[in-house]
Protein backbone atom coordinates (compact mmCIF):
# COMPACT_ATOMS: atom_id res chain seq x y z
CA UNK A 1 0.00 0.00 0.00
CA UNK A 2 1.44 3.37 -1.00
CA UNK A 3 0.77 6.54 0.92
CA UNK A 4 2.00 9.93 1.95
CA UNK A 5 2.02 11.38 5.45
CA UNK A 6 0.40 14.80 5.33
CA UNK A 7 1.22 15.60 8.95
CA UNK A 8 0.22 14.84 12.51
CA UNK A 9 -3.23 15.92 13.67
CA UNK A 10 -2.71 18.68 16.22
CA UNK A 11 -6.32 19.81 16.53
CA UNK A 12 -9.79 18.84 15.30
CA UNK A 13 -12.34 21.42 14.15
CA UNK A 14 -15.98 20.73 14.99
CA UNK A 15 -19.22 22.24 13.73
CA UNK A 16 -21.27 22.42 16.91
CA UNK A 17 -24.45 23.35 15.04
CA UNK A 18 -24.30 19.97 13.25
CA UNK A 19 -24.05 17.81 16.36
CA UNK A 20 -20.29 18.19 16.84
CA UNK A 21 -19.48 16.92 13.35
CA UNK A 22 -15.78 17.06 12.37
CA UNK A 23 -15.25 19.65 9.64
CA UNK A 24 -11.46 19.61 9.41
CA UNK A 25 -8.07 18.89 10.93
CA UNK A 26 -5.12 21.09 11.86
CA UNK A 27 -1.89 19.37 10.83
CA UNK A 28 1.65 19.84 12.10
CA UNK A 29 4.98 18.48 10.95
CA UNK A 30 6.70 19.36 14.22
CA UNK A 31 7.66 22.41 16.28
CA UNK A 32 10.53 23.64 14.09
CA UNK A 33 8.54 23.12 10.90
CA UNK A 34 5.61 25.00 12.44
CA UNK A 35 7.88 27.97 13.13
CA UNK A 36 9.55 27.92 9.72
CA UNK A 37 6.69 26.88 7.43
CA UNK A 38 3.50 27.14 9.49
CA UNK A 39 0.70 24.67 10.05
CA UNK A 40 -1.81 23.35 7.55
CA UNK A 41 -5.57 22.91 7.73
CA UNK A 42 -7.31 20.05 5.96
CA UNK A 43 -11.05 20.31 5.36
CA UNK A 44 -12.90 17.08 6.05
CA UNK A 45 -12.82 14.97 2.86
CA UNK A 46 -15.93 13.12 1.70
CA UNK A 47 -14.46 9.75 2.72
CA UNK A 48 -12.23 9.09 5.72
CA UNK A 49 -11.04 5.94 7.45
CA UNK A 50 -10.19 6.45 11.11
CA UNK A 51 -7.82 3.94 12.65
CA UNK A 52 -6.18 3.66 16.04
CA UNK A 53 -2.99 5.46 14.94
CA UNK A 54 -3.93 7.07 11.62
CA UNK A 55 -6.60 8.87 9.65
CA UNK A 56 -6.63 7.72 6.03
CA UNK A 57 -7.90 10.26 3.48
CA UNK A 58 -8.22 10.10 -0.32
CA UNK A 59 -5.15 10.92 -2.43
CA UNK A 60 -6.61 14.25 -3.59
CA UNK A 61 -6.92 15.47 0.04
CA UNK A 62 -3.34 16.79 -0.14
CA UNK A 63 -4.47 19.27 -2.80
CA UNK A 64 -7.01 20.78 -0.38
CA UNK A 65 -4.46 21.61 2.36
CA UNK A 66 -4.47 25.28 3.36
CA UNK A 67 -1.90 27.25 5.33
CA UNK A 68 -3.38 28.58 8.56
CA UNK A 69 -0.27 30.11 10.04
CA UNK A 70 2.48 31.64 7.99
CA UNK A 71 5.62 32.75 9.88
CA UNK A 72 6.81 36.33 9.48
CA UNK A 73 9.85 36.87 7.33
CA UNK A 74 12.77 38.45 9.15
Amino acid sequence: MNGQQLGVIEDVYLETNWGKQVIGYELTEGFISDLKEGRKWSPMPESVTVGEDAVIVPVHASEALEEIFVPKEE
